[in-house]
């Protein structure tokens, strides 16, 4: 007995136990269906006729009952319009019996046959029949076209005859048959039982643009014809089109019939279609046959057109009947009626439900206590009559002889998930666990599923599977790992595994015990798999269950790895479960424990460092990760973890690592540098005075080893059999082949010479003044100027490219700036003189202002230099004092009394030097005539300054006679007033009243009082206007004293006035300076303000 057997008895025992608890639960619940009487019954017919009237057969759609009578009358009934039934009388013989009523879904067309072979056909606004007389044989069954048909029309409908004839019809809805024709005749001419038909189209995938929908057209069109026959019990099904007549022609032409024979023999084998809702396509069937229902499901495709009816019908059984108690096995139902899951049939005196699924009795009805216990009834309920099902509107009705009783619904599906829970237990069919899944609506029963799939797939050898479910059981953990490593695969007894939890303030671990259960490939898969489902169900919140299962399978990974490894060999990490151990690792490192974690993986060895490396990096450790690296000497891996990892979190161990990187792979690590912008340079500058050091024993090296092959190159050996060798055969090999294994620290990828410390501090200078704004501490200039002063070539060329600008103020495009406010201009001139680097001193003591010293160390290295430092803009004094120096080196330097070079230097000067400046300083002997030109040019040149001169105090002596001439007239020049004048401010006559007057040449005429209270208009400022108010003031007081004919008072008085005059009359107020410069003044003084204000919009 397999796992799979022993679960099935397991839960058959468990369902034993509990079952009274299950009747409990289930006498609670209601029934699924219910049977509540309509308040309608049939009338009696009328007093001219004497029997009774009772309902014989019964259609119905769309909420619409045609109800055909005992006597032979049509009873139309609407549910939804309510009232009385419409009678419709088709024949007046009492033996005219109706044999049966159809009604399309529109309920605007019924078609009634009659037991004598006729038909007639009835209107939905018509109460007169019409008979149909083109058909032959008499009506067994219609089938409507349940899409197509509208009021007007019926559309294409088929009608199957008592002969095995299939008619095509279509009737208008006048009562005329617009079309009748034969499509087809069965081989024998047995009587058709029930026809059913579905149109439908096949939807292109690909449409053509500017369509809205599928597109459909004639060649697209399919038929689906499913019929079935008596006596013998035969169910034909047709697929084809794209009309009636062309399916039916296609079987003729091939001679092929597609039928299903059954056994027995039935008065009528009725077939019922279901649709989940209107109109969707037909979904399942079922046939009434003499020894069981014969059911199965329907598939139509829209999108692939079916050639044959033999993938159309799947799913085929037969279902026997269940007749209720105390009746006989024998006895078939009455009437069929199928639902979304079940099947209801109709005996003479009860209603019984079977499950589609699993064919058991699902409810009972007696109808006897039923239709007798309806509320309201007063009468007889009658005998039943049939199930009948409203396709449009999905409503089920039970009709007995005189009444109609509506079948309600209530939760027909709440058991389906363990019929089809069952069934998959009984019949191994996997798939049905996924539809039982569906109908679960509870999670207990969800549960119940998962186990029993658990359990299945275990049975089937197949435990990854039975891990996936097993996780969503429910069951206790510890039992599902056990049953999981005792299943098959195992190589001894299960023993009870055994979890202990090691804690510690420092680290966490969860160690595994299994005993001596040898774990093979497969059960640590499962194990690994249904541990990943526990923790991937787990809230966030259980972090201590999550910490422990996430421990668990990281053991089991690296378990499986191991395995793998010894078995194999490769890398632990790069095989397909490396893989998704690395995946787990990265999606769980929130859960993970990082020290137990790391622990695991540091206690299996050096095989599994590349996974220890890769989680440390994924969790951040990037320390360990870093200190591997350097400590393997695998210093590019170093710089390329820092390089892909977040800067936030590697900043300080950057700064810590820079040295030693440095000093083994420079190239990579300036690299490095500059690609984190945001770093700070005065922290990283350790390293690069590191990579300096290592920089100076690699040239030691070098130097040592080229004085060692100098030195060889200048001996000879003699080899032991006497021949002459010379010294560079082996030992110089052995030199060569040491300096082969140096790598140049200095030496770009590309062969190119670079230091890669002052490559770094200029373009970090670069690109600080590229974003503008950057603070660049002082000890970097400093350190790029020592570098600079160590490193570079006898030109200087480097150096001078960074001082230069300083001095000139002009950077180019790329150069780069250095902020000389910031440095310590004399502590790089310190390290500049310790290198020796001279013509970088001579621009840091321009810099520091010292030019005489700058010019002297010029005169030492180059005279150009010298004169472009002199040639600076200085003042006129020390200029002098730089070129003389220049000229008294010259003079002591030239050869042979060559004094060509001294006057160059008098021409360059710019005229700051003279000849007679340079006399003084020319040696006894120097020839004169040398300087000939010179001082020929001197001479003229004084003599013109002498006549400029001349000309320039003539100018001054003619400018002041005029200006003494123009005093003079002012003093006797004279203005006339006219006798009307007014003045300009107050407009009153200027001569009136004694007031004194102003009187400008302009003629503008003002009173002084008028002119000193507009004062404060036109003054320049307001302290010129508070002295003018003052010398008012001062006046009236001094005045009074002058009265008395007082001489002191009076000068002083005259003083007063004069200084009050040339304050307020010393412009015309109207057309003088003070009028020009008011232009510029607001129009709006600060007293209009607030009327200004009001004004604003």
């Amino acid at each position: 007995m397999d796992l799979f057997e022993e679960w099935r008895m397991d839960e058959s025992e468990s369902v034993a136990v509990s079952a009274p608890v299950h009747q409990q639960e289930q006498e609670q619940e209601q029934d699924i269906f219910s049977i509540r009487h309509l308040d309608w019954s049939v009338k009696a017919p009328s007093k001219a006729k004497k029997h009774t009237r009772t309902i014989t057969k019964v259609a119905v759609n769309n909420n619409v009952f045609v109800l055909g009578t005992s006597d032979g009358v049509i009873l139309r009934w609407n549910i939804e319009a309510g009232g009385d039934a419409e009678e419709i009388e088709l024949s007046k013989k009492v033996e005219d019996n109706i044999h049966d009523i159809f009604i399309d879904c529109t309920a605007h067309h019924v078609i009634v046959s009659l037991k004598n072979g006729d038909a007639y056909y009835l209107h939905s606004r018509s109460s007169k029949a019409r008979k149909l007389s083109k058909l032959n044989g008499s009506v067994e069954c219609v089938a409507f076209d349940r899409t197509r048909a509208t009021e007007a029309s019926t559309k294409s409908l088929l009608v199957g005859t008592s002969t095995g004839r299939v008619y095509e019809l279509v009737i208008e809805s006048s009562g005329k048959e617009r079309v009748c024709q034969l499509v087809h005749q069965l081989e024998n001419p047995h009587p058709i039982a029930s026809i059913y038909f579905e149109n439908y189209a096949i939807h292109s995938t690909a449409q053509p643009p500017g369509s809205t929908g599928a597109q459909e057209d004639e060649g697209g069109n399919r038929i689906f014809v499913i019929l079935s026959t008596s006596s013998p019990t035969r169910l034909y099904h047709f697929i084809g089109g794209p009309s009636f007549q062309q399916l039916f022609q296609d079987y003729k032409t091939t001679g092929s019939s597609s039928f299903t024979e059954l056994p027995g023999t039935i008065d009528c084998a009725s077939l019922h279609c279901y649709s989940k809702r209107h109109p969707e396509l037909v979904q399942a069937y079922a046939l009434v046959t003499q020894m069981g229902l014969y059911h199965g499901s329907i598939l139509l495709s829209t999108s692939a057109p079916q050639t044959s009816a033999d993938n159309v019908l799947m799913e085929a059984g037969l279902m026997p009947y269940i007749p209720p108690q105390g009746v006989s096995s024998r006895m078939l139902p009455t009437s069929v009626v199928v639902t979304e899951f079940h099947f209801l049939l109709l005996y003479p005196h009860a209603m019984v439900c079977l499950s589609r699924i699993t064919g058991e009795v699902q409810q009972e009805d007696n109808l006897l206590l039923v239709l007798s216990s309806g509320v309201g009834l007063g009468e007889d309920s009658g005998e039943p009559v049939s199930l009948i099902k409203d396709p449009v509107k999905n409503a089920l009705w039970l009709v007995t002889t005189t009444s109609i009783f509506q079948i309600t619904t209530k939760s027909e599906n709440r058991n389906v998930w363990s019929m089809y829970l069952a069934k998959a237990v009984q019949g191994g069919d996997p798939r049905l666990f996924d539809t039982a899944h569906q109908f679960c609506r509870k999670e207990e029963q969800r549960r119940s599923v998962h186990r029993a799939q658990a359990a299945y797939y275990l049975s089937k050898g197949n435990p990854e599977r039975a891990a996936t479910h097993f996780a969503v059981t429910g069951i206790p953990f510890e039992e599902v790992v056990l049953l999981l490593l005792s299943s098959k695969g195992t190589a001894s007894a299960p023993v009870m595994p055994h979890l202990s939890i090691d804690q510690s303030p420092s680290s966490f671990s969860l160690l595994l015990d299994i005993g001596e259960i040898e774990v093979s490939d497969s059960t640590a898969v499962s194990l690994r798999v249904y541990l990943q489902e526990k923790l991937r169900m787990l809230p966030a919140g259980s972090k201590s269950q999550r910490t422990m299962i996430a421990t668990w399978l990281c053991e089991v990974y690296l378990h499986t790895l191991a395995v793998d490894r010894d078995r194999e060999g490769g890398v632990a990490g790069e095989s397909k479960t490396g893989r998704m151990f690395k995946d787990f690792l990265r999606n769980n490192r929130g859960t993970l424990d990082t020290a137990t974690t790391i622990s695991l993986l540091v206690s299996r060895g050096r095989d599994f460092r590349p996974l220890l490396l890769f989680y440390c990096r994924i969790v951040g450790d990037y320390e360990r990760v870093l200190s591997h690296y350097v400590s393997e000497g695998l210093y590019a891996d170093a710089v390329s973890v820092l390089q892909d990892s977040p800067i936030e979190k590697v900043e300080g161990l950057l700064y810590k690592k820079a040295p030693v990187l440095m000093e083994h792979h420079p190239e990579l690590t300036a690299r490095l540098l500059l690609s984190k912008p945001y770093l700070r340079p005065t922290s990283l500058l350790p390293a690069l005075f590191r990579y300096s050091e290592v920089l100076d024993r690699q040239y030691a090296r070098l130097e040592s080893r080229r004085k060692a092959m100098s030195h060889l190159d200048q001996k000879s050996f003699v080899s032991p059999l006497g021949e002459p060798r010379t010294s560079n055969e082996e030992p110089i090999m052995q030199v060569a082949d040491a300096e082969e294994e140096i790598v140049l620290l200095d030496e770009d990828s590309d062969g190119n010479k670079k230091n890669f410390a002052i490559w770094y501090l200029e373009e970090t200078l670069k690109a600080a003044a590229a974003d503008g704004g950057i603070y660049i501490e002082p000890p970097v200039y400093h350190a790029l100027i020592w570098f600079l002063a160590k490193y570079d070539d006898d030109s200087e060329e480097g150096l001078l490219n960074v001082i230069c600008p300083l001095v000139d103020g002009t950077y180019g495009d790329e150069g780069v700036i250095m902020d000389k406010d910031g440095m310590d201009l004399a502590l790089a001139l310190r390290v500049c003189r310790r290198y020796s680097r001279t013509r970088a001193c001579v621009y840091l003591y321009v810099l520091l202002g010292a030019m005489e010293k700058a010019v002297a160390l010029a005169l030492d290295v180059d005279v150009d230099l010298a004169k472009s430092i002199a040639a600076r803009p200085v003042e006129y004094g020390i200029a002098k004092k730089l070129w003389l120096e220049i000229v008294q080196h010259i003079i002591a330097v030239c050869p042979d009394n060559d004094m060509g070079r001294v006057l160059g230097v008098l021409k360059e000067s710019g005229g700051v030097l003279r000849i007679e400046d340079i006399l003084e300083h020319l040696p006894d002997f120097t020839e004169i005539d040398q300087f000939k030109d010179e001082i020929y040019g001197t001479l003229e040149d004084y003599a013109g300054r002498v006549e400029a001169m001349r000309e320039e105090m003539e100018e001054l002596s003619s400018a002041a006679e005029m200006i003494e001439t123009e005093l003079t007239s002012v003093t006797t020049r004279g203005y006339g007033v006219r006798a009307g004048q007014v003045c300009e401010i107050c407009e009153d006559p200027i001569l009136g009243r004694q007031r004194q007057f102003y009187l400008f040449p302009c003629g503008h005429g003002f009173h002084e009082d008028c002119l000193l209270k507009k004062s404060p208009e036109y003054l320049d400022s307001d302290t010129d206007v508070k002295l003018a108010l003052s010398l008012e003031e001062q006046i009236k007081g001094v005045a009074a004293r002058a009265k008395d004919n007082d001489k002191r008072s009076l000068a002083q008085l005259e003083q007063l006035q004069a200084e009050l005059d040339g304050l307020i009359a010393a412009d015309c107020p109207l057309c003088g300076d003070s009028m020009i410069r008011s232009v510029g003044r607001s129009l709006i003084s600060s007293g209009d303000a607030l009327e200004a204000k009001s004004w604003e919009l």
